[in-house]
């Protein structure tokens, strides 16, 4: 079905809900952990003034439908892979947040023909450290026992480092409306994934934009930092005055950071 809403225009398919504004070369935004395509509500029209761009919604996320109560982060990647393909995209540029830009990676081991470009955005190319791992599986065994929005309402605030940042009640409200079979396998599959460094060295040689913030505690500066070794062709930017939501906190430079990868290509 095809509903106008504004200058975007909103889709909704078998799998995968997105929203789609501008005409131009295509970049497709992926959102993070227990995120929507909202997050991007800002940069989307920005972008689109000679772009398309469209922002999905992950399996199981938003207005998507799941993949079932388990699965790996390959199979996030390959139905977005044939969601490319659905809509009859060329070689789009794929940005992910966080676990948006896991979903990407794991998209271009499986088909980086298909891709014109990646870029990590508050991401890593890493694997979870032993700590991460007990941590996420304190997030299964927490949210298996208690209400979502018990774990969101700590969890929304801690992204940001602007503690009163006015996008905060928003997310807050749309992570707590998250399916918790949804958040608690994201959370096995981001745990179980491996380390890409070694594909990017081996296999991976697509244009890529790395975007750290000054202040992320969830990946923090000096990983991203790590990462540019292992990329053939790296663009990277830092932003001020981010923790792991730049695209809120440092909204012009991830704009700007954005347009000057494109630019470069």
């Amino acid at each position: 079905s095809y509903q106008f809403a504004g200058a975007c225009l909103s889709i909704e398919m078998s799998l995968i809900s997105f929203e789609s504004a501008g005409s131009g070369s295509p970049i497709v935004l992926l959102h993070g952990y227990i995120e929507t395509r909202y997050i991007w509500h800002r940069l989307r029209p920005r972008l689109a003034s000679n772009l398309q761009v469209l922002t999905p919604d992950l399996p199981g996320f938003g207005e998507s439908e799941s993949l079932g109560n388990s699965f790996s982060l390959t199979e996030v990647a390959s139905a977005m892979l044939e969601w490319i393909q659905t809509v009859g995209l060329h070689r789009p540029i794929v940005i992910g947040h966080s676990l948006g830009g896991y979903v990407a990676q794991e998209m271009a081991l499986l088909n980086q023909d298909m891709l014109g470009g990646i870029g990590l955005f508050h991401s890593t190319m890493f694997a979870d450290s032993e700590e991460k791992q007990v941590n996420r599986n304190r997030v299964i065994e927490f949210l298996s026992k208690n209400p979502v929005e018990t774990f969101t309402n700590t969890f929304v605030p801690g992204l940001f480092h602007q503690k009163e940042h006015e996008e905060i009640p928003k997310l807050k409200k749309l992570a707590a409306g998250q399916q918790a079979s949804a958040i608690i396998s994201y959370a096995a599959a981001m745990r179980d994934r491996p380390d890409y460094s070694t594909q990017w060295l081996a296999q991976i040689t697509l244009p890529t934009l790395v975007i750290a913030g000054t202040h992320d505690t969830v990946i923090p500066l000096e990983i991203s930092q790590k990462m540019t070794h292992f990329i053939k062709n790296p663009s990277f930017c830092v932003l001020p005055e981010s923790g792991h939501m730049g695209f809120f906190e440092n909204e012009e430079e991830s704009l700007e950071a954005i347009k000057l990868f494109l630019y470069a290509l």
